[in-house]
C-alpha cells in the first residue's frame, strides 16, 4: 500500500473514533460534569489534562511504551498511599474523604483525557505499518468502550460531577445492562469496520493476499457490521456480544487470509 493511501486509510479509521468521543465530551459540558465537583475532582481532571498535553508536546513521550504512558497517567496511585498514610497519622476524617474522591474521580477522569493519545498512537501505528495484532483489536477494543460510555450517558440521568460518572458506569457495568445501540453508534461503527478491514487485507510484510480475498475480506466484514446494527435496533444485546462477534470474525477472518503470518 502506498503511504498517501495509508495515510487516507489511518484518516477513515480515527474519524468514528474522533466523532464518538466529542459526542461524549459535548454531553459532558452541556451537563456541567467536569465543572460540578469540588476543587479536589477538578484538580485531578486538570492534572491529567496537563500532563496529555505533556505527553503530546515531547517526542519521546509520543512515541514512548504504552506501559511507560499507563504509569504518566496513574501517578494518583502514589497519592493514594501518601492519604492513606496522613489519614493514620493524624485520624481525621477528611483525609478518608480525601482518598475515596481521588479514587473515584480518576478512573472519570483518565476517561476524558486518554482517548485522543490512545487515537493518536493507533492512526500513527496503521500509518507506519504497524502489526496487524497491536493495532486491530486496540481499535475494536476503543470503539466498544466509547460505545459503552456514549450509551450509558444517553440511557442514565446525568450525574453532578467525575465521581457520580464513575459510579453510572459501573454501576452498569455490574449489572449486565443491555447497550442501546444508538444511530451514532451504527454509523461510526461501518467506516471504523471497513477501513479495518481493507487494512488488515493490504499491509504489512509478508502479507501476500490477492486482491478478490481482500474484496471478501472487505464485504464479510462491513456485511456483518450493517446487520449487527440492523439487528440490535430491535434486539437488546450485552456488551460483549455487539462489540465481541464482529471484533472476534475480523481477527478470525485476518488470519484466515494471512495464515497466522
Amino acid at each position: 500500500m502506498s503511504p498517501r493511501s495509508n495515510i487516507v486509510l489511518s484518516l477513515t479509521a480515527a474519524a468514528p473514533l474522533v466523532y464518538m468521543y466529542l459526542l461524549f465530551i459535548s454531553w459532558l459540558i452541556s451537563n456541567r460534569v467536569l465543572s460540578g465537583g469540588n476543587y479536589i475532582e477538578i484538580s485531578v481532571f486538570i492534572t491529567q489534562l496537563v500532563r496529555l498535553v505533556l505527553v503530546f508536546a515531547v517526542r519521546r513521550l509520543r512515541t514512548a511504551p504504552i506501559s511507560q504512558i499507563f504509569v504518566i497517567f496513574g501517578l494518583e496511585a502514589f497519592s493514594f498511599v501518601a492519604v492513606t498514610v496522613l489519614f493514620a497519622w493524624s485520624g481525621s476524617t477528611y483525609w478518608n474523604t480525601v482518598l475515596i474522591t481521588i479514587f473515584f474521580a480518576w478512573p472519570a477522569g483518565l476517561l476524558c483525557v486518554v482517548p485522543p493519545y490512545v487515537i493518536y498512537r493507533l492512526t500513527a501505528g496503521m500509518w507506519t505499518d504497524r502489526r496487524l495484532v497491536s493495532v486491530v483489536p486496540a481499535a475494536v477494543v476503543l470503539f466498544a468502550l466509547l460505545a459503552f460510555v456514549t450509551s450509558t450517558v444517553s440511557t442514565r440521568p446525568a450525574p453532578q460531577d467525575l465521581q457520580g460518572l464513575s459510579s453510572i458506569l459501573v454501576s452498569t457495568l455490574l449489572q449486565a445492562r443491555a447497550i442501546v445501540v444508538t444511530p451514532q453508534i451504527s454509523l461510526s461503527g461501518v467506516p471504523l469496520y471497513l477501513s479495518l478491514a481493507i487494512y488488515a487485507a493490504t499491509q504489512g510484510t509478508g502479507v501476500s493476499a490477492r486482491w478478490n480475498s481482500s474484496l471478501l475480506l472487505v464485504v464479510f466484514v462491513t456485511l456483518i457490521a450493517i446487520a449487527l446494527a440492523v439487528v440490535v435496533d430491535n434486539v437488546p444485546f450485552y456488551p460483549p456480544i455487539v462489540f465481541g462477534v464482529p471484533g472476534g470474525l475480523l481477527i478470525s477472518a485476518i488470519w484466515w487470509l494471512t495464515r497466522a503470518r
